[in-house]
């Protein structure tokens, strides 16, 4: 939750602290020899990132000021999206390290081992799995629930960080994924706040911003980029700016706007 937390602290912040950082990260940019192209590099890749999470935390800012999810507003606030987030984390999370430790230690796997290897972008695969299931349901309950554990198994088990869990097993990905659905789909089915108070385009970009903030690396999380950031950046909101986006198509070969 440390990078959710500094994020919607980002959020809460003086708009010059922001600029601030935008402007220390674009100063780190290296271009192309003789041109205005940014280079394909781990640098800029990183910093590129960087600046999109700066954006969205702007575009969240934006929210809070305007009042969130009122008619017409500009979608989900700094409130909303920390409710959202500590549900599915913080809220749930002591249940989930002892059922953690106790598939970890029936598999014969040091339980701290593990969840070390799970803060390891294990988190933002799961809120991807999330993001994934709520979309193909849009919205319908009934839907979401069907099926939905497995997929978002599936979704960290085939993640392209997987090779990174070299201390998880699919077991206790299964106990870890449970904990953290029983929670959301109650929380769905009741109506609870905060879900009960956000569409489910609203609760779409919550989950996405929620992937993108409490991710270690953007950079190098392929499927955070696909299923959050580029929906977030095609997102009529304007999480991020035009040059933004043309940054992102420049030192990503794999970036791919996706429509919100």
């Amino acid at each position: 939750m440390h990078g959710v937390s500094g994020c919607i602290a980002l959020s809460r912040g003086p708009a010059e602290e922001r600029r601030r950082r935008l402007d220390e990260l674009g100063s780190r940019l290296a271009r192309v020899s003789g041109g205005r192209a940014l280079k394909g590099s781990k640098k800029n890749q990183n910093a590129v990132a960087k600046i999109c999470v700066v954006e969205i935390s702007e575009g969240v800012a934006a929210s809070s000021r305007s009042g969130g999810n009122s008619p017409g507003g500009p979608g989900p606030d700094a409130d909303q999206i920390e409710a959202v987030a500590n549900l599915l984390t913080r809220d749930v999370w002591p249940a989930a390290r002892d059922a953690i430790n106790e598939a970890s230690r029936e598999s014969g796997l040091d339980p701290e081992a593990v969840r070390k290897s799970l803060a390891n972008h294990g988190w933002c695969d799961l809120i991807v799995g999330i993001i994934q299931v709520v979309e193909v349901a849009r919205g319908v309950v009934g839907i979401i629930e069907s099926g939905a554990r497995d997929a978002i198994v599936r979704a960290i088990m085939q993640s392209s960080m997987q090779s990174r869990y070299r201390e998880v097993v699919e077991r206790v990905v299964e106990v870890l994924v449970e904990k953290v659905c029983a929670v959301f789909f109650e929380a769905l089915k009741q109506a609870a706040s905060p879900l009960g108070i956000l569409t489910n385009e609203d609760l779409l970009r919550a989950l996405r911003i929620i992937a993108v903030f409490i991710c270690p690396g953007p950079s190098t999380h392929v499927e955070v980029r696909k299923h959050a950031l580029a929906p977030l950046g095609e997102d009529v909101k304007g999480y991020l700016t035009g040059q933004t986006k043309e940054y992102l198509g420049q030192v990503f070969v794999d970036w791919a706007p996706k429509e919100a």
